[in-house]
């Protein structure tokens, strides 16, 4: 207990039993701990980090010249000792725990003068006791019982105390009794420190604290840590075994012994050659053949046991031997088995590793078809909502295109019912007839094909019959058609019966043809002549001139009367629209704004990156309407137009100043 509770502390470096017989063999194999040292793992760790003292230890230091005086000399046991302690660092203190040096303290003190004695010293029944707990035998007829070598030790300390032999002792608990005794009386007048194994556990805190304050490792943490190992253990044990009186009267004779001899009195005070001559009992023992008697006759025996054990042991070896062999092949042939076993689960595993692989593959490949597939139906479904959107833009343009169409048809109507028209009807008939006479003497086979079909256009004065035929414009008849046409053959494709399914068409034939069919439109429905612009509405007497002048254009000499004409066309009047009030755009709002307000003043749809940077702005008050009407008129492009847009200047500069203010 008290080498396992320095052992816990950091600053220490503690060695178990540095003079065991087996410390050698047990750094190899190591000692199985007992059940009854608590809080115990192992042994002789401190020792794997000493070789070199390892290589010094001897057997002998266990049970052999166990009584050194203090002018004995013994420079092996001092040389292993002295190599245990320069091979722990110098911020450790060393710590050797020694159960055989009870009778060399006088040697150990004189040799190390500089170490520090702590005695630990216990109760010699209860020790008795837990000496007999580890055999299982009947000490009352085992005089020279030699449990934890107590008749070895008695053999060897025979020349300095002779009453340890077996004629001098009734029992072998006297025996363990005077080794016991000499023992104390060393530790208890030779140490610096002396203290009681049962004061420990009565009073642990006070006692491991003086105890830490001798050794100089006192601390609080130190002093918690070592009072973690202290655990209480039952006192008084020998009584299942012995009454007190037993023991008393053993303890008594011994103790007479002790007395007559001196070695109460002066044991470990003087040197014990001078006890022995003090005391002329003592001589006499001393020179008493019995005693070596008993030491033959206890090697003898101790020979012949050992040879019968050897013996025993042997037997059971090769028996065991025997047993080792048989177990071997089985396990050998069981092994075998298991191999192929193993063999046979491994191909298998090996073979579903692989279909798990090819497994896997496949269900990669998968995915990727998967991936690409998903990827190509979100294509064709952003390209048919694409679609949609630009065939309802188509239907919206178309359906403004016959409502102009209407528009055109009234007003060409209006022109045709006109008095201007009526009146210049005998101009466009000689013109017609000049055609007539031109193509029958410079292109003589056109004019076999086509003069009948133009002798019924001139001689047919009807406004109604001219509107739907001759003067209706080619451009915008082809165009309607076209785009009908192309509505009617797609329109099935998206009925709303089929508008969840992909439809099974060319999708880029499609939008090819729309967007081919849009731009031809726009280009015939919004061509203007060179001297044009598109914000002139035409008068009717501009219309009819500019027909005169696409008839004139089929004459040789057209060229002339053009240059002589164009000097004039500022002379024809055209029609200005109205300026658009700005109050009338500010009505509108958020995305109804932007749209109006591009039409308006641009004459355009809106753009994308100008529609989303308008409409944020507005949404988030950093534009206010006007200055968003101002940007775009004041613009490059808005300044080219030139749109009116009354009362915005004003209202644009206010709002600019008062964003800058």
């Amino acid at each position: 207990m008290l080498w396992n509770m320095f052992r816990q502390l950091p600053q220490s470096c503690t060695f178990y039993e540095p003079l065991h017989d087996y410390l050698p063999s047990y750094l190899k194999y190591p000692a199985e701990v007992q059940k009854s040292h608590l809080h115990v793992k192992s042994y002789f760790d401190e020792y794997l980090d000493t070789p070199k003292a390892i290589l010094l230890h001897q057997s002998d230091f266990a049970n052999y010249k166990l009584f050194l005086d203090s002018e004995d000399s013994y420079p092996e046991l001092y040389v292993y000792i002295k190599a245990l302690v320069e091979s722990v660092p110098t911020w450790k203190i060393p710590i050797l725990q020694f159960n055989r040096i009870g009778f060399r303290l006088p040697w150990i003190k004189k040799n190390f003068p500089d170490a520090i004695l702590l005695h630990l010293y216990r109760n010699p029944r209860d020790q008795w006791f837990s000496t007999l707990a580890s055999f299982n035998i009947d000490v009352d007829r085992q005089i020279d019982f030699d449990g934890y070598d107590l008749t070895t030790w008695a053999r060897d300390l025979i020349k300095q105390f002779p009453f340890l032999s077996t004629q001098k002792i009734e029992h072998v608990y006297q025996r363990f009794y005077y080794i016991w005794k000499l023992s104390f009386l060393a530790g208890q007048r030779l140490s610096h420190f002396s203290v009681s194994y049962e004061d420990i556990l009565r009073e642990p805190r006070k006692l491991v604290s003086d105890i830490l304050k001798f050794a100089d490792l006192y601390s609080d943490e130190n002093l918690e840590i070592c009072l973690k190992i202290v655990e209480t253990k039952p006192e008084r044990a020998w009584v299942k075994d012995r009454d007190d009186a037993w023991f008393d009267d053993m303890e008594r004779k011994c103790e007479s012994v002790l007395d007559e001899l001196g070695l109460n009195k002066n044991f470990a005070l003087i040197p014990l050659s001078e006890i022995q001559a003090q005391s002329a009992k003592f001589m006499a023992l001393l020179n008493d053949p019995e005693y070596d008697r008993w030491v033959h006759n206890s090697y003898r025996k101790q020979l012949s046991s050992e040879r019968i054990a050897s013996y025993e042991i042997n037997q059971n070896l090769n028996q065991a031997y025997k047993n080792a062999i048989n177990t071997i092949n089985s396990l050998q042939w069981q092994l075998n088995q298991n191999q192929a076993e193993r063999d046979a689960i491994q191909s298998q595993l090996n073979q579903i590793k692989a279909e798990r692989d090819a497994i896997q593959s496949q269900l990669n490949q998968i995915q990727i078809e998967f991936d690409i597939f998903h990827e190509k139906l979100n294509r064709i479904q952003g390209e048919r909502e694409q679609i949609h959107k630009q065939l309802e833009e188509v239907q919206a343009q178309l359906k403004d295109a016959l409502i102009a169409q209407e528009a055109l048809k009234e007003e060409l109507c209006h022109v045709y019912n006109s008095r201007s028209y009526r009146i210049t009807a005998p101009m466009r008939a000689i013109f017609g007839y000049g055609r007539i006479i031109r193509d029958k003497i410079f292109h003589p086979q056109r004019f076999d094909k086509e003069n009948l079909s133009l002798s019924t256009q001139l001689s047919n004065n009807s406004p109604e019959s001219e509107s739907s035929t001759s003067l209706r414009p080619a451009a915008q008849s082809q165009s309607t058609s076209t785009v009908s046409s192309i509505m009617n053959s797609s329109q099935p494709e998206f009925s709303s019966n089929q508008s969840d399914q992909i439809p099974d068409i060319d999708l880029d034939e499609i939008m090819e043809k729309i967007r081919l069919e849009v731009a031809r439109r726009k280009t015939q429905t919004l061509q203007v002549d060179e001297y044009d612009t598109i914000n002139v509405k035409e008068t009717q007497l501009f219309r009819f001139i500019k027909k005169v002048q696409l008839t004139l254009k089929k004459l040789p000499f057209y060229k002339q009367i053009y240059g002589i004409a164009i000097n004039f066309k500022a002379l024809i009047p055209q029609y200005q629209p109205q300026p658009i009030n700005v109050t009338d755009l500010l009505k509108y709002d958020d995305e109804e704004f932007i749209n109006h307000a591009y039409r308006v003043i641009l004459k355009r749809e809106p753009d994308n990156s100008g529609y989303d940077y308008y409409l944020y702005a507005l949404k988030n008050n950093r534009l206010n309407k006007v200055e968003i009407l101002g940007r775009l008129r004041y613009s490059k492009e808005g300044r080219q137009l030139r749109t009116k847009v009354k009362g915005l200047m004003y209202q644009y500069i206010l709002s600019t100043l008062k964003i800058k203010w």
